[in-house]
């Protein structure tokens, strides 16, 4: 962020349930969580100013809902890691059950076990610390998997309309993302096979270098 933020202001906001912000009432969605950010933007003063989004894993939801929100002006759109799913994958993911809770704290390792597995190669011990801290908040995890599994990615994504970049980190939406890239295959891709979760942190200037030239480049 204070890279991006040299010549442009830059927000980065909680969805809902998340950081230290209040769920929305169940069932989560994703367009909820979009107008939960559109009301942001709006007392920001951003309504009716021309934005760039990105959106990262379920953001990437949020930031393609956001871009066909009539009511915003967006101008450019990046998503990072994008859901788009098979059928199967759907289905396995919406079937996944919260890791059950016991006074022992087994679930609190198993969560720490999937943390460490889904680790990026070059992601941080303290990266790893604070993301599997924010899986501990009671119900975010269960609250944006529903979500996503429930939104209709592929249709949302071939409707948008702006400047588009796809970047592709090889995490566990490495293959979701490869199926984004086939869709819009108008899109500015960027393969980043070398990094996966903790990306943002591992890799800072050469993220912030490509966003910058995308942003700035000629429509």
């Amino acid at each position: 962020m204070p890279l991006l933020a040299v010549d442009r202001d830059v927000y980065a906001l909680d969805l809902p349930g998340f950081g230290m912000s209040d769920p929305a009432p169940d069932p989560q969605n994703i367009e909820h969580y979009a107008l939960a950010i559109i009301d942001a933007i709006t007392a920001l003063g951003y309504g009716k100013v021309g934005i760039d989004v990105l959106g990262y894993h379920t953001g990437a939801a949020v930031a393609t809902q956001l871009a066909l929100d009539s009511s915003l002006q967006i101008r450019r759109v990046i998503l990072a890691a994008v859901p788009v799913f098979s059928a199967d994958e759907r289905a396995s993911f919406g079937a996944q059950t919260p890791i059950p809770f016991d006074e022992h704290g087994d679930w609190a390792r198993e969560e720490w076990r999937r943390s460490w597995h889904w680790r990026g190669p070059t992601q941080s011990r303290d990266s790893v610390l604070r993301t599997y801290a924010e899986k501990m908040r009671p119900g975010a995890r269960e609250r944006g998997a529903r979500a996503i599994v429930n939104y209709e990615m592929t249709a949302a994504l071939s409707q948008i309309k702006q400047p588009l970049m796809i970047m592709r980190p090889k995490d566990d939406l490495w293959e979701a993302t490869g199926r984004a890239i086939a869709l819009r295959q108008d899109a500015r891709t960027i393969e980043l096979a070398e990094l996966a979760h903790g990306m943002w942190e591992a890799a800072p200037e050469r993220l912030a270098s490509l966003i910058e030239e995308f942003l700035g480049a000629e429509p």
